[in-house]
């Protein structure tokens, strides 16, 4: 379903500048990939496993659901509605694991690469224009 929702999202889009979130699998898939590396620009932003641990948590307390138990009102939470990253265990942990495995791919797949620890999503952003917009 990625693989076919990415070559709609590339097929159907026409001129300026198209920016696609990939989900984390996403490059997993080898078609993904080469459709990645010779249709777009892609870049990689990456960060810790306690980066992204310290985020998801954020985003649970920002919408009111607690890290811990994954549910308020009876709602999923950041964390618990990521079926890998659900269950028992440190989630940095998990995470960590999960790096270990998807990283390289991702290096591999990226045309450039941001170290996101420790900035902002403004920073984030401003270095992300700067490579897509040739000012770097």
């Amino acid at each position: 379903m990625e693989l076919e929702a990415l070559q709609e999202a590339i097929s159907s889009y026409e001129g300026g500048t198209l920016v696609i979130a990939l989900g984390g699998g996403t490059l997993m898939t080898p078609e993904c990939r080469e459709l990645v590396r010779m249709c777009s620009h892609c870049i990689y932003l990456r960060a810790t496993a306690r980066t992204l641990a310290e985020r998801l948590q954020g985003a649970c307390e920002a919408s009111g659901l607690s890290a811990a138990n994954g549910q308020a009102s009876g709602q999923p939470s950041a964390i618990a509605s990521r079926p890998l990253l659900a269950g028992e265990g440190s989630l940095e942990d998990k995470l960590a694991a999960l790096l270990a495995v998807r990283g390289p791919v991702y290096e591999a797949s990226a045309h450039h690469i941001i170290d996101t620890d420790g900035l902002s999503p403004a920073a984030v952003a401003a270095q992300a224009r700067a490579i897509i917009f040739g000012t770097r």
